[in-house]
């Protein structure tokens, strides 16, 4: 479903006003099941994985002229966080029936659940353009990020590689129905683990 107009024209007016600053890796936790030898081969498995917006903050620091400190020329400027979940896990497939999200947890042989902060400057931008900004662009600027920690995770577990395609929103993913639902963004991939 394509984006309404309104939102188009929110998400033009904050793509024009938020500069980006950095981003980095928040917090990352990775494990695997003591069961799991990976060096031995012919293992199967089956791959699983999200990418989801949490949530935004919107901090103002005041910008000193390094050259003169004592300056009375002092700005303030309006940093804006947004952080980003990401998730990724093998599975045992003997342990997996159906495509439930109820997996059993003793069916997780790998995880990888890493947090993202993106930081943007601000100028003059509405909250509501802040926020279809965050759905929209954010996860686009946060996925290469993403996909390295991946890559470079799985090869340091020897486990097999895994090659997450282009990030692309569900079909269907509305802007409004992501406000009301940050959980109700999905992303989909041809990923499957190469042996």
């Amino acid at each position: 479903m394509p984006v309404d107009k309104k939102k188009q024209a929110l998400l033009s007016h904050a793509a024009s006003q938020m500069r980006i600053m950095d981003i980095f890796l928040r917090g990352m936790n990775v494990s695997m099941a003591d069961r799991l030898n990976p060096v031995l081969q012919n293992q199967e498995f089956r791959f699983q994985f999200r990418f989801t917006p949490k949530q935004q903050s919107i901090q103002t620091l005041e910008r000193i002229d390094l050259d003169n400190p004592d300056s009375k020329g002092r700005e303030s400027v309006e940093i804006v966080e947004y952080q980003v979940e990401a998730a990724a896990r093998f599975l045992d497939p003997q342990l997996v029936l159906d495509d439930s999200s109820a997996i059993d947890p003793s069916a997780v042989l790998v995880e990888i659940i890493a947090t993202f902060s993106a930081t943007y400057a601000r100028n003059d931008c509405t909250d509501e353009a802040i926020k279809v900004f965050g759905i929209h662009n954010v996860p686009l600027h946060v996925w290469p990020f993403w996909r390295e920690l991946l890559q470079n995770t799985l090869s340091r577990m020897k486990m097999p590689s895994v090659t997450l395609g282009m990030y692309v929103p569900s079909k269907g993913v509305h802007a409004l129905a992501i406000l009301d639902d940050p959980d109700s963004l999905k992303v989909t991939s041809d990923a499957q683990p190469k042996s």
